[in-house]
């Protein structure tokens, strides 16, 4: 603003001595002192002007390059805010507006830990944010839907991050991805039995090997070869809690266990989010922190008003 009101200023002072030059004749011009004089004092005006405006480019560059430090914080915002708007795919009641959810980013922002290294700061920024909003949100999701929802924030995260291979994403969301006859003439035969692995999910693991062949290239073939071990896995209580046969495990990181876990057992997909969740954002995000009525008291305001949906049989004083 000031930068701009400077160079007004200059402009005006051109304009005043190209006027005053403009109504004098040669004669006139040599002998005005008062145009001598303004010639003079706008000199030293200019001068004044030129240097302020030097140093006014110098602190902008400065604003500019600290406001670029601080987009990872908004770009955690803008992740986090489409996953809340994606819950109410899940169910008509997670609807929760932009206003709200920018109230949630601004508080977090006043109530986060200073510091004087910008880095140390922005990792505090992203944690407090991150960490409120889940909590303020999880405050109204069914407890079946908790888990999904930390799921999503945490693949949202990293899919921001480029730590998610988009087709891998792809492959877990949607199922198998369409494959032709050619390929479908070079697919191995199930190596289990129906009841483990069925012929949908079988097409499944090929369409990940097609997809993904560096990753999931000759999956298949292994498990033929060592079926008893595949077949102990998959039949195990807790195969989310099992090292993968073979060299597997090493191989595939948490995402990609995630598909093999699908195919052979998805009613363990839950437990399984729940530990890719807990090993790559903490215990935190597994484990919703109890809500009190001092806690949610302390949220509202003469404009926000607690609601409480209450459903047959619910004891409201627990």
């Amino acid at each position: 603003m000031q930068m701009a009101d400077d160079k007004k200023t200059l402009k005006n002072i051109e304009n005043n001595i190209l006027k005053m030059l403009a109504e004098s004749t040669i004669e006139q011009i040599l002998d005005q002192d008062d145009l001598i004089n303004v010639l003079d004092q706008s000199k030293i005006t200019s001068a004044e002007i030129n240097e302020r405006i030097a140093q006014a480019v110098v602190v902008e560059k400065e604003i500019n390059e600290t406001r670029m430090g601080y987009t990872q914080v908004a770009v955690r915002g803008s992740v986090l805010y489409f996953v809340i708007a994606d819950m109410a795919n899940i169910n008509d009641m997670y609807q929760n507006s932009l206003e709200y959810v920018k109230v949630l980013f601004n508080k977090a922002i006043d109530t986060t830990e200073k510091s004087d290294t910008l880095e140390t700061r922005l990792a505090n920024l992203i944690d407090t944010i991150t960490r409120q909003i889940y909590t303020n949100i999880s405050r109204g999701l069914f407890e079946r839907d908790k888990i999904i929802f930390s799921f999503l924030n945490c693949t949202s995260i990293m899919r921001e991050k480029n730590m998610i291979d988009s087709i891998a994403w792809s492959l877990l969301l949607r199922g198998a991805a369409p494959i032709t006859d050619a390929q479908k003439a070079k697919i191995l035969p199930n190596p289990m039995p129906k009841n483990v692995l069925t012929d949908i999910n079988h097409m499944y693991l090929y369409s990940a090997e097609i997809n993904l062949p560096d990753i999931f290239g000759g999956l298949l073939e292994d498990m033929l070869k060592e079926n008893d071990d595949w077949l102990k896995w998959a039949q195990s209580e807790s195969p989310q809690n099992e090292p993968l046969p073979g060299e597997w495990d090493a191989k595939f990181d948490d995402f990609q266990k995630l598909i093999v876990i699908k195919a052979f057992r998805s009613e363990k997909l839950s437990a399984a989010f729940q530990i890719f969740v807990l090993r790559n954002m903490g215990k935190f995000y597994t484990e919703p922190p109890p809500v009190t009525m001092e806690i949610v008291y302390a949220d509202t305001d003469e404009k926000t008003p607690m609601v409480f949906i209450l459903s047959t049989g619910a004891d409201p004083t627990n």
